[in-house]
């Protein structure tokens, strides 16, 4: 890591200089700025005079160019995701500081930003967006023909409709075009990987256009499981149809339909490198029980390395996703009406073996569906001449979330006996419908009569959130007899809880949450080549239940804020006649009434719970330079510190206190280089690297074994070499490898012997390597 960090630290320590340098040279490059046309964050060819793309992004949700933009943005381009080797969701976590990627078989992928990431069985901290509609509860979703994907970090809990108190990803999609235009793309690689892809665009006149997008993706296991069905292997197939209507100079509707079905053998939770022995782990004992030895078991995972396991239960995860999103705009002058109604449906099935040994222990079938509607509207205008720009309007979605009829085989296979009167399955019913109801508004103000370039923003909302659950749950069989929400312990033992009918055995809860959230920021154009700005945000995420819990002060907790205050500087411009563009942000954040998991006796049993634990400081910056030091070769890098810390006080317990949290590294850094050269009569060759660094990060503080603790940090190395335009037709043909060293180290540690006896890692995924052939029509 020296040389990265010594680079990115060179950069970080350069953009005071660059931007002072180029101040020297505003003249020069005042005109060569007037003559920079913004285009589409998908248009490659399209570029400002420093030969830099000139993405536009939504980040106040309108179009603006991301270097005047008050917020911390990374924004990927659609021809740049294929050349960054941007194709997963997950790669984003490999190409953007301080995003960190939390992998869930059954719910696709979740983000974490500066710290702030989702609890098990709350609300998202960073929430997805796809054409302008939240998706809530599942946080993955196909990178497909798109715009561009946008990062934004911080609370933007003021104009995006769900509220957010860590950031949003906004996948945007390629909308239809009047003129004709497609491609079609194969794509093979090492572990029998297959992709086919396919686009088409068709105006039907000039004020209807259409355009439709599908892809297939297989792959083998990269886990061989000897016993049962691969482990990590994929099967996907995603699609997306819109349609683009302008009947007038007043009117558009854009609408979009998509649909993503996934059938995957489900990434495994680690590879066992220690165990307890009995009497210290209740399935160590288990395994002695029955005659098998729990050491007898690790050597026999050791033996097979961390490429292969043996699960002898098949481990499935299908995911079905579809949804609407329908944009309908009006403007008349400088008044704008916008409404966009949005509907997702999603339906997930897992199967899943929790105990990593070849004994089926822990078992689950967890089937879930959500249906979510929301409803947003937005009124944009200008007063005073122009000086004041204004937007006010309102937010409503409607989710439910079932998970109906999920058994969980606690002891899958261990005969009746071996634990006296304990039950080896669960039937479990769970309904929670979550409503929420917003009013926002915002304004910019011009203080160019104070100094040019100068404006200042204040925007506010209000959030009003219910959660209600219902649910079930039954020891062995769906009978009353065998209701499991009954208190077991103390003075009512043997009454239902609190909320439950006792002819159904369904527990019913109803909670409303509400919250004010704001920003304030003050943006100044300090010359044509450098933008700076200072801002402060207030986020909310709502609080909710704890479905299992019996105590008063558990059945649900509290929202949890994040209040922020970030500097940054945006600047383009050429230095001693060399492009460059460079961008930072220092920030810190108190964050409050955290929600947190925590092991808890309730009702008899130890069972996990969220609860509102205290505050915590989140502190740190983030530096991106890009160079184009001679035509044809572009270099960037970045560099990011997190540093994340509860408070003296937390309610985790003194081995929290005062200490990282969890799950995030405090360093990131990346470095990043694209050549190209046209040769004539072939075509344009294009290179491209990408080395990317994640430092070490705590997992649990709980354990006594220093080495499950945290995880190392690690390097990984992507390639591309690309023929774009063979022989002067719309043909390109790509080469690609991810991770080139074959890096297999670490990314997560867990430890449980106490509870369930084995301590585990999960490691990075093996090289990938392959190529792609792309043809535009």
């Amino acid at each position: 890591m020296s040389k990265l960090g010594l680079s990115a630290s060179l950069i970080a320590i350069g953009i005071v200089g660059f931007s002072g340098a180029a101040s020297a040279q505003e003249a020069d490059m005042s005109a060569s700025n007037q003559r920079t046309t913004t285009t589409s964050a998908s248009d490659e060819k399209d570029r400002t005079a420093e030969g830099f793309s000139d993405i536009v992004v939504t980040a106040r949700r309108v179009e603006e160019r991301q270097l005047t933009v008050p917020i911390t943005i990374n924004a990927f381009a659609g021809d740049d995701l294929d050349r960054r080797q941007i194709r997963t969701t997950d790669d984003l976590g490999q190409r953007v500081p301080a995003l960190q990627v939390n992998q869930d078989p059954t719910r696709g992928n979740s983000f974490t930003i500066r710290g702030v990431a989702r609890t098990f069985q709350g609300d998202p901290g960073v929430v997805t967006y796809v054409a302008d509609v939240p998706q809530e509860l599942y946080g993955g979703a196909p990178i497909l023909d798109l715009q561009s994907i946008q990062v934004l970090k911080g609370p933007q809990g003021t104009l995006f409709g769900k509220n957010s108190i860590g950031g949003v990803v906004l996948l945007v999609p390629q909308k239809p075009k009047f003129e004709a235009e497609g491609m079609v793309s194969a794509r093979v690689g090492n572990f029998n990987a297959r992709e086919f892809t396919g686009v088409v665009n068709l105006p039907a006149s000039d004020v209807l256009a259409f355009r439709a997008a599908g892809r297939y993706t297989k792959r083998d296991g990269l886990i061989k499981n000897v016993s049962a069905t691969d482990l990590n292997e994929l099967d996907r197939a995603a699609g997306r149809f819109s349609i683009l209507y302008t009947p007038n100079d007043s009117i558009e509707n854009y609408f979009v339909a998509d649909g993503y079905t996934s059938t995957e053998g489900a990434a495994t939770s680690g590879i066992v490198e220690a165990v307890a022995s009995c009497p210290t782990s209740l399935i160590a004992c288990l395994h002695d029980a029955l005659g098998i030895s729990f050491n007898d078991a690790l050597a026999e995972q050791q033996a097979l390395g961390i490429d292969k396991v043996s699960q002898p239960t098949i481990q499935e995860s299908t995911i079905r996703v579809w949804g609407l999103a329908n944009h309908t705009t009006w403007t008349s002058g400088n008044i704008s009406i916008k409404n966009i109604l949005g509907y997702r449906k999603t339906k997930n099935k897992t199967y899943a073996d929790y105990d990593a040994f070849r004994l089926q222990l822990l078992e689950v079938i967890r089937p879930e569906m959500t249906e979510q509607f929301t409803e947003e509207i937005q009124i944009r205008g200008s007063s005073f001449n122009d000086k004041l720009d204004w937007v006010v309007g309102g937010f409503y979605s409607d989710l439910t979330f079932n998970s109906p009829d999920t058994p969980v085989f606690v002891f899958g296979n261990v005969p009746p006996g071996i634990i006296p009167g304990f039950v080896s399955k669960t039937i479990t019913d769970t309904r929670i419908v979550s409503k929420s109801r917003a009013l926002f508004g915002q304004a910019t103000y011009d203080l160019s009569s104070l100094a040019q370039g100068l404006k200042l923003t204040g925007g506010f909302r209000y959030t009003w959130d219910r959660r209600k659950f219902s649910g079930a749950s039954f020891n062995g069989t769906r009978d009353i007899t065998n209701c499991r929400n009954i208190i077991a312990t103390g003075p009512n033992a043997g009454d239902f809880l609190d909320g439950t009918d006792p002819l159904t055995c369904i527990r019913t809860l109803k909670q409303s949450f509400s919250k004010p959230t704001w920003n304030v920021n003050l943006e100044y154009q300090a010359s044509p080549t450098t933008f700076v700005y200072v801002t402060t945000r207030r986020g909310y995420k709502s609080g909710s239940f704890n479905i299992a819990a019996t105590a008063t002060d558990l059945i649900s907790f509290n929202p949890e804020t994040l209040t922020d205050f970030e500097a940054g500087i945006k600047s383009q411009g050429r230095i001693g006649g060399m492009p460059y563009r460079v961008s930072g942000a220092a920030f810190t954040g108190n964050y409050k009434d955290i929600q947190a998991t925590r092991s808890i006796l309730d009702n008899g049993v130890v069972n996990t719970f969220i609860v509102n634990v205290g505050e915590a400081k989140i502190k740190g910056f983030e530096v991106e330079l890009s160079l184009i030091p001679v035509p044809g070769l572009e270099l960037g890098g970045y560099y990011a510190l997190t540093d994340g810390k509860y408070a003296e006080d937390v309610l985790l317990g003194p081995a929290f206190a005062g200490k990282r949290l969890l799950g995030i590294p405090k360093k990131t850094a990346g470095l990043n280089a694209r050549a190209s050269h046209e040769f004539a009569g072939v075509g344009t060759v294009v290179a491209t690297g990408n080395l990317n660094y994640r430092g070490s990060l705590p997992t649990t503080y709980n354990d006594l074994d220093p080495a499950f603790q945290s995880v190392g940090g690690y390097s990984t190395i992507d390639a591309t070499l690309a023929i774009e335009k063979i022989g002067g037709l719309d043909l390109d043909l790509r080469f690609y490898c991810q991770n080139v060293t074959d890096n297999r180290s670490p990314i997560f540690a867990s430890d449980s012997r106490s509870q369930l006896g084995y301590a585990l890692r999960t490691h990075l995924d093996p090289r990938t390597y392959g190529a792609e052939a792309t043809f535009r029509f």
